[in-house]
């Protein structure tokens, strides 16, 4: 049988009958290196301590076969012959050295089926000390992979708790803003309708309210008070001015005055506001009636 067909079972057995690394190598017919190379092959992680279960049956040889070796040459004394009993010993001896473990061969005798049967166990426990390993390493890997599986699914847990508690918490601000979204229309809607009626009621007393326009004598014209949205409109004053000119009311009065005259005239006749003429020269009041009026 050649070396690289030793099984784990023809190991056992070698072991079992005392077979030393030599044992080993004359019986399968390698060299000590390619037995210990098919060893390691076979036991790749139990290769050291079958190994040592190999050189220490070498060591026992080794004692029980040196302790012989000394009483079977220990020559006898001089002038003596061995006695009966001690020639029973030696030759006791003798078979003890003689059954010293000798290499295992297969029996030539073997019918040639049981041969290839043998063969085929040996091949078949191969396949199936193969299979076991592997089944472990495989299992190794699956136990590990049901480690990974259960972290990842408490680290899902963990993030599923955390999703919802962020679920519930931008819920909870959503519907807050709502509130406030509500909140701020209907400010809106109300400050809306008080613009509105800020308006009106401005209007209102823009209505009621009367502007004093002041006239002087030198020929300027202006509110009494200052009004930020009123604007004096002169227009037409001077087509006024013509008409006075050819009246026989106005006939006593000087050019200026026709003037002042035709300008307020065209102020109050344009204003869209209450006004109230004033004349420095109070003389010219009953005119201005007069010319209104007409």
């Amino acid at each position: 049988m050649a070396v690289n067909q030793i099984t784990q079972r023809d190991v056992r057995y070698g072991i079992k009958h005392g077979l030393d690394t030599d044992g080993f190598c004359e019986k399968y017919g390698c060299t000590n290196d390619e037995f210990e190379r098919r060893i390691r092959n076979l036991y790749r992680h139990g290769a050291s301590a079958i190994l040592d279960e190999i050189h220490a049956n070498a060591k026992k040889r080794n004692r029980a076969g040196g302790a012989k070796s000394l009483l079977k040459n220990a020559p006898p004394p001089a002038g003596s012959a061995l006695s009966a009993p001690d020639l029973a010993q030696s030759t006791i001896d003798d078979i003890a050295i003689s059954s010293e473990p000798v290499a295992l061969t297969t029996n030539p005798k073997d019918p040639s089926p049981l041969q290839a049967l043998r063969t085929q166990e040996r091949q078949q426990s191969d396949e199936v000390i193969s299979l076991e390993s592997e089944h472990k390493s495989i299992a190794r890997r699956h136990r590990e992979y049901i480690r990974q599986l259960r972290q990842i699914q408490e680290d899902l847990i963990k993030i599923k708790a955390d999703f919802e508690t962020k679920a519930a918490e931008y819920q909870t601000i959503v519907e807050a803003n709502n509130q406030l979204v509500l909140q701020m229309n209907q400010i809106s809607q109300t400050r809306s309708e008080k613009v509105a009626l800020l308006e009106e009621t401005r209007r209102s007393i823009e209505s009621l309210t009367t502007i004093v326009i002041c006239a002087y004598e030198n020929g300027t014209i202006e509110p009494l008070e200052k009004a930020s949205d009123f604007e004096l409109d002169e227009s037409g004053s001077d087509t006024r001015y013509t008409d006075l000119l050819s009246r026989a009311e106005c006939e006593d009065l000087r050019l200026k005055d026709i003037r002042i005259l035709s300008r307020m005239l065209s102020i109050v006749h344009n204003a869209t506001r209450r006004v109230e003429p004033i004349f420095e020269n109070t003389s010219l009041e009953p005119f201005f009636q007069t010319l209104q009026s007409i």
